[in-house]
């Protein structure tokens, strides 16, 4: 009981007043059954007249639809026959969300009167509806309804009650208890709405919410705060869909923020590129993973579109760095999980790494596959899930319940020269331990030395991509990639893990476990 006790503590201690404020406020609204107060569709008279909204070159989705109401998302398909319940949760809430999304009406080909059949089917049961009613989900349907509205210059009353609603439910429904990339979503949808609907009122609060967090939420670097590339992606995306609105409609003098739009656009582009490998993949680190954000590529190619050219500046507050040398690309994190009040998408990672070589994955993050709160989810964002290490079986950062973080490690650079990276963290500070790690970069080698101030016992994982076989002869690793050698292991064994491809979609592979005391080297020394 002390325990748990514990861990709520330095989970709560960390947030804002206003996430716990909200967080009572909204628990208090649904007890009392005001959430529902928006379940059933507003009458004609309290709707705004609408306007065709313009838009330009804007990135497709997924292929997640097919005929005859046969759904895909997450690598999991669901066919629903004659009638679509769009509350379906046979898959958990992530996948149900997504049905909510209706990002599928963004996908290639989409033909107008399948899509208006299905937002008809949608609004048919909508006061029955419950996942999709939340905000988060609210706010990319918004969005995404808008678009296939404007795209096909559908008119239609009961379409414009059902977003006037969802618009109305939202402005009430802010995710002040969540804040983040969830909060900026909320002033995205915001903002289509008061350009559809020509609300000064929403356009008001819309850019209050994006002015506040996009200055918060996007680092001098450029990086989301998150520290979650995939959602970083899915972000940029989301101000280039702004840029969009902006640049081709007349409201409000274009609203006051484009000129800020525009300016963190440069900057998170200018990040995502330094952080790309050369063969187009993200570090999928901090809840990264295929098939959910639109490529590198094609953000480049909207934003070229869009006459939004990159701004690229070092990488530093994020805490991560990439080196490229002689064919060989290591990703690093020596920084901090995230923002201390939204860890929700933070792995108990420090000091981790992934190497290509020549634009092959060798030793690779382990990725995600799920959200929902088990087993998997837990080892997913494990220490031992990653390429760090582990002192005396404990967490660096104490992850738990799916998207929570208690006791967390505090990166620290100690030093950066142009072919050394060396940092510790804070992640043992209670127990006096400290871990330190080096990176040196050779012309054709990359040698990293781990560092403990005590004999405590101490584990370094190493996770090789499913296409790498490995033999470990005597201290060297050997495989089709080159060889790794190895100074000071006292055990060094091969096991195997699940290296995670996408949502619920995993395949085999083999991680290295060396365990050491004080002082571990290893050298990578690709072919």
């Amino acid at each position: 009981m002390i325990r748990r006790l514990l861990l709520f503590y330095h989970t709560i201690k960390y947030l804002k007043f206003k996430q716990i404020y909200y967080r009572v406020y909204y628990k208090l609204c649904q007890f009392l059954g005001l959430d529902k107060k928006y379940n059933a569709l507003l009458s004609p008279s309290k709707i705004k007249g609408s306007q065709k909204i313009i838009l330009k070159n804007f990135i497709l989705s997924h292929t997640s639809y097919e005929n005859n109401h046969s759904f895909s998302f997450l690598n999991q398909r669901h066919d629903f026959q004659d009638k679509i319940d769009w509350n379906w949760n046979g898959f958990g809430k992530l996948w149900t969300y997504n049905l909510n999304y209706f990002d599928f009406l963004m996908q290639a080909n989409f033909q107008r009167e399948t899509g208006f059949q299905l937002m008809l089917n949608f609004i048919n049961q909508y006061q029955y509806i419950q996942d999709g009613h939340e905000a988060y989900p609210t706010s990319l349907r918004i969005i995404n309804w808008i678009k296939f509205i404007s795209q096909h210059n559908i008119e239609s009353e009961i379409i414009d009650r059902s977003l006037f609603t969802d618009l109305t439910r939202l402005q009430k429904n802010i995710e002040y208890h969540i804040m983040g990339n969830h909060l900026l979503e909320n002033g995205f949808s915001l903002l289509f709405g008061a350009f559809y609907f020509k609300d000064t009122q929403m356009l008001s609060k819309a850019e209050s919410i994006l002015k506040l967090e996009l200055n918060e939420q996007v680092l001098n670097d450029g990086a989301h705060f998150e520290l979650s590339p995939m959602y970083h992606q899915i972000l940029l995306v989301k101000v280039l869909d702004c840029i969009n609105l902006l640049s081709n409609n007349e409201f409000e003098g274009r609203s006051s923020i484009l000129k800020l739009l525009k300016g963190k656009s440069r900057v998170m582009l200018g990040w995502l590129q330094n952080v790309t490998f050369s063969n187009g993949d993200i570090p999928h680190v901090n809840d990264s993973t295929y098939g959910i954000s639109p490529s590198t590529e094609e953000i480049e190619v909207y934003a070229k579109k869009l006459s939004v050219e990159p701004i690229n500046i070092e990488l530093k507050e994020c805490g991560y760095r990439m080196i490229s040398k002689n064919g060989n690309e290591i990703f690093m994190d020596v920084g901090n999980i995230g923002p201390d009040y939204i860890p929700g998408h933070a792995h108990s990672d420090t000091l981790n790494f992934i190497f290509y070589h020549q634009g092959i994955p060798i030793i690779v993050d382990t990725g995600i596959s799920t959200y929902e709160k088990n087993e998997k989810r837990q080892f997913e964002r494990s220490t031992c899930a990653h390429n760090t290490v582990m002192i005396n079986d404990r967490e660096q950062s104490e992850i738990w319940g799916g998207f929570r973080v208690a006791k967390r490690a505090k990166g620290i650079i100690l030093e950066e020269t142009e072919n050394t990276l060396i940092a510790t963290h804070t992640g043992y500070d209670d127990l006096g331990i400290a871990h330190k790690r080096s990176f040196t970069f050779l012309d054709d080698a990359i040698r990293i030395h781990d560092g403990i101030n005590s004999l405590s016992c101490a584990t370094f994982y190493l996770h090789f991509h499913p296409n790498f076989s490995i033999t470990i002869d005597d201290n060297t690793i050997k495989s089709t990639f080159g060889m790794i050698e190895i100074k000071g292991a006292n055990s060094i064994e091969s096991d195997e893990y699940l290296y995670s491809s996408g949502f619920n979609k995993s395949m085999p592979a083999v991680v290295v476990i060396i365990g050491f005391k004080q002082n571990l080297e290893i050298t990578i020394l690709p072919v």
